[in-house]
Protein backbone atom coordinates (compact mmCIF):
# COMPACT_ATOMS: atom_id res chain seq x y z
CA UNK A 1 0.00 0.00 0.00
CA UNK A 2 1.37 3.44 -1.00
CA UNK A 3 2.05 6.01 1.70
CA UNK A 4 -0.64 8.26 0.24
CA UNK A 5 -3.15 5.39 0.48
CA UNK A 6 -2.15 4.78 4.10
CA UNK A 7 -2.60 8.46 4.91
CA UNK A 8 -6.00 8.47 3.20
CA UNK A 9 -7.01 5.45 5.29
CA UNK A 10 -5.80 7.26 8.42
CA UNK A 11 -7.94 10.27 7.46
CA UNK A 12 -11.00 8.03 7.08
CA UNK A 13 -10.35 6.49 10.50
CA UNK A 14 -10.03 9.96 12.06
CA UNK A 15 -13.40 10.93 10.59
CA UNK A 16 -14.99 7.69 11.79
CA UNK A 17 -13.79 7.96 15.40
CA UNK A 18 -15.37 11.17 16.43
CA UNK A 19 -15.69 13.64 13.63
CA UNK A 20 -12.05 14.64 13.45
CA UNK A 21 -12.69 16.22 10.04
CA UNK A 22 -10.19 19.08 10.45
CA UNK A 23 -7.39 16.66 11.33
CA UNK A 24 -8.50 14.31 8.54
CA UNK A 25 -8.33 17.20 6.07
CA UNK A 26 -4.77 17.97 7.24
CA UNK A 27 -3.78 14.33 6.77
CA UNK A 28 -5.28 14.32 3.26
CA UNK A 29 -3.42 17.55 2.38
CA UNK A 30 -0.18 15.94 3.61
CA UNK A 31 -0.87 12.86 1.47
CA UNK A 32 -1.48 15.01 -1.62
CA UNK A 33 1.71 17.01 -0.98
CA UNK A 34 3.75 13.82 -0.56
CA UNK A 35 2.36 12.34 -3.77
CA UNK A 36 3.08 15.57 -5.69
CA UNK A 37 6.64 15.70 -4.31
CA UNK A 38 7.17 12.06 -5.24
CA UNK A 39 6.12 12.75 -8.84
CA UNK A 40 8.59 15.64 -9.08
CA UNK A 41 11.62 13.83 -7.66
CA UNK A 42 13.90 11.14 -9.03
CA UNK A 43 14.06 8.07 -6.82
CA UNK A 44 16.55 5.17 -6.77
CA UNK A 45 15.52 2.43 -9.20
CA UNK A 46 15.48 -0.07 -6.33
CA UNK A 47 12.31 1.65 -5.05
CA UNK A 48 10.46 1.44 -8.39
CA UNK A 49 7.28 -0.65 -8.69
CA UNK A 50 7.94 -3.96 -10.33
CA UNK A 51 4.45 -4.61 -11.63
CA UNK A 52 4.79 -6.27 -15.03
CA UNK A 53 3.98 -3.98 -17.94
CA UNK A 54 3.58 -0.81 -15.84
CA UNK A 55 5.52 1.99 -17.50
CA UNK A 56 7.62 4.44 -15.52
CA UNK A 57 10.03 7.18 -16.52
CA UNK A 58 13.62 6.14 -15.87
CA UNK A 59 17.13 7.43 -16.34
CA UNK A 60 20.65 6.09 -16.37
CA UNK A 61 21.94 9.51 -15.33
CA UNK A 62 22.40 10.69 -18.92
CA UNK A 63 19.23 9.80 -20.81
CA UNK A 64 15.55 9.82 -19.84
CA UNK A 65 13.39 7.00 -21.21
CA UNK A 66 10.24 4.98 -20.53
CA UNK A 67 10.71 1.47 -19.14
CA UNK A 68 8.72 -1.35 -17.62
CA UNK A 69 9.55 -4.38 -15.51
CA UNK A 70 9.20 -7.49 -17.63
CA UNK A 71 10.37 -11.02 -16.99
CA UNK A 72 12.59 -9.95 -14.09
CA UNK A 73 14.36 -7.04 -15.80
CA UNK A 74 13.87 -3.46 -16.99
CA UNK A 75 13.08 -3.13 -20.70
CA UNK A 76 12.41 -0.16 -22.98
CA UNK A 77 9.66 0.14 -25.58
CA UNK A 78 11.66 -2.08 -27.97
CA UNK A 79 12.03 -4.80 -25.31
CA UNK A 80 15.75 -4.06 -25.04
CA UNK A 81 17.17 -4.66 -21.58
CA UNK A 82 18.19 -1.36 -19.99
CA UNK A 83 19.90 -0.50 -16.70
CA UNK A 84 18.32 2.60 -15.20
CA UNK A 85 19.61 4.05 -11.94
CA UNK A 86 16.59 6.25 -11.11
CA UNK A 87 12.88 6.44 -11.79
CA UNK A 88 9.78 8.60 -11.37
CA UNK A 89 6.11 7.93 -12.10
CA UNK A 90 4.59 8.83 -15.43
CA UNK A 91 2.54 11.99 -14.82
CA UNK A 92 -1.19 11.61 -14.41
CA UNK A 93 -3.02 12.03 -17.72
CA UNK A 94 -4.55 15.39 -18.56
CA UNK A 95 -8.15 15.97 -17.64
CA UNK A 96 -9.95 15.91 -20.94
CA UNK A 97 -12.93 18.16 -21.59
CA UNK A 98 -14.88 15.51 -23.49
CA UNK A 99 -17.08 18.05 -25.23
CA UNK A 100 -14.10 19.83 -26.80
CA UNK A 101 -11.32 17.21 -26.69
CA UNK A 102 -9.05 19.74 -24.98
CA UNK A 103 -6.92 19.52 -21.86
CA UNK A 104 -8.03 21.52 -18.86
CA UNK A 105 -6.16 24.83 -18.40
CA UNK A 106 -3.52 25.03 -15.70
CA UNK A 107 -2.13 21.51 -16.10
CA UNK A 108 1.44 20.67 -17.07
CA UNK A 109 0.08 18.86 -20.15
CA UNK A 110 -0.15 21.15 -23.15
CA UNK A 111 -1.93 20.79 -26.52
CA UNK A 112 0.34 19.07 -29.06
CA UNK A 113 0.16 22.13 -31.32
CA UNK A 114 2.43 23.92 -28.82
CA UNK A 115 5.10 21.15 -28.74
CA UNK A 116 8.62 21.70 -30.06
CA UNK A 117 8.88 20.87 -33.75
CA UNK A 118 12.68 20.53 -33.85
CA UNK A 119 13.19 16.89 -32.85
CA UNK A 120 13.18 17.56 -29.09
CA UNK A 121 11.97 14.48 -27.20
CA UNK A 122 8.87 14.99 -25.05
CA UNK A 123 6.38 12.83 -23.16
CA UNK A 124 3.43 12.35 -25.50
CA UNK A 125 -0.12 11.43 -24.50
CA UNK A 126 -2.65 9.90 -26.87
CA UNK A 127 -6.25 10.00 -25.72
CA UNK A 128 -8.39 7.10 -26.81
CA UNK A 129 -7.25 3.75 -28.12
CA UNK A 130 -4.67 4.08 -30.88
CA UNK A 131 -2.56 0.97 -30.70
CA UNK A 132 -0.25 -0.72 -28.26
CA UNK A 133 2.33 2.04 -27.85
CA UNK A 134 3.21 2.78 -24.23
CA UNK A 135 -0.15 1.81 -22.82
CA UNK A 136 -0.30 2.58 -19.10
CA UNK A 137 -3.50 1.68 -17.29
CA UNK A 138 -5.48 1.95 -20.53
CA UNK A 139 -3.88 5.28 -21.48
CA UNK A 140 -1.32 5.83 -24.21
CA UNK A 141 2.00 7.46 -23.30
CA UNK A 142 5.39 7.53 -24.88
CA UNK A 143 8.66 9.35 -25.30
CA UNK A 144 8.18 10.94 -28.70
CA UNK A 145 9.61 13.64 -30.96
CA UNK A 146 8.51 15.43 -34.11
CA UNK A 147 10.60 14.91 -37.24
CA UNK A 148 10.48 18.21 -39.15
CA UNK A 149 11.66 16.50 -42.37
CA UNK A 150 8.91 13.87 -42.49
CA UNK A 151 6.28 15.84 -40.56
CA UNK A 152 5.61 12.77 -38.37
CA UNK A 153 5.83 11.97 -34.66
CA UNK A 154 8.09 9.03 -33.84
CA UNK A 155 9.30 6.91 -30.93
CA UNK A 156 12.21 8.86 -29.44
CA UNK A 157 13.14 6.35 -26.75
CA UNK A 158 16.16 5.29 -28.84
CA UNK A 159 18.35 7.79 -30.65
CA UNK A 160 18.48 5.98 -34.01
CA UNK A 161 14.81 4.99 -34.19
CA UNK A 162 12.26 6.82 -36.29
CA UNK A 163 9.33 4.41 -36.10
CA UNK A 164 6.27 6.53 -36.84
CA UNK A 165 3.73 6.83 -34.05
CA UNK A 166 0.28 8.25 -33.82
CA UNK A 167 0.15 12.00 -33.42
CA UNK A 168 -0.07 12.75 -29.68
CA UNK A 169 -2.90 14.93 -28.40
CA UNK A 170 -0.91 16.40 -25.50
CA UNK A 171 2.71 16.73 -24.47
CA UNK A 172 4.89 17.78 -21.57
CA UNK A 173 8.65 18.22 -21.34
CA UNK A 174 10.88 15.34 -20.34
CA UNK A 175 12.38 15.88 -16.91
CA UNK A 176 16.11 16.49 -16.75
CA UNK A 177 18.08 13.36 -15.84
CA UNK A 178 18.97 13.09 -12.16
CA UNK A 179 22.28 14.52 -11.07
CA UNK A 180 24.34 11.55 -10.00
CA UNK A 181 27.28 12.30 -7.77
CA UNK A 182 29.80 9.43 -7.78
CA UNK A 183 30.75 7.93 -4.44
CA UNK A 184 34.18 8.99 -3.19
CA UNK A 185 35.27 5.34 -3.27
CA UNK A 186 34.57 4.98 -7.01
CA UNK A 187 37.72 6.75 -8.07
CA UNK A 188 37.86 9.25 -10.92
CA UNK A 189 39.10 12.12 -8.79
CA UNK A 190 42.77 11.32 -8.63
Amino acid sequence: MKLSERLDLAAKILEDIGGQSAMAATVREAAAALEAAREDAWQPIETAPRAELEDIIASDGQTVFAVQWFDGQWVNSFSDIVHPTHWRPIPAPPSIDQSRGKGVQGEAWQPIETAPQDGTAVIGFWSGSRGAVGIVNGTNYGITAFNPESGEWYDASEADNEEVWWRPDFWRPLPDPPRIVPDAGQGGGE
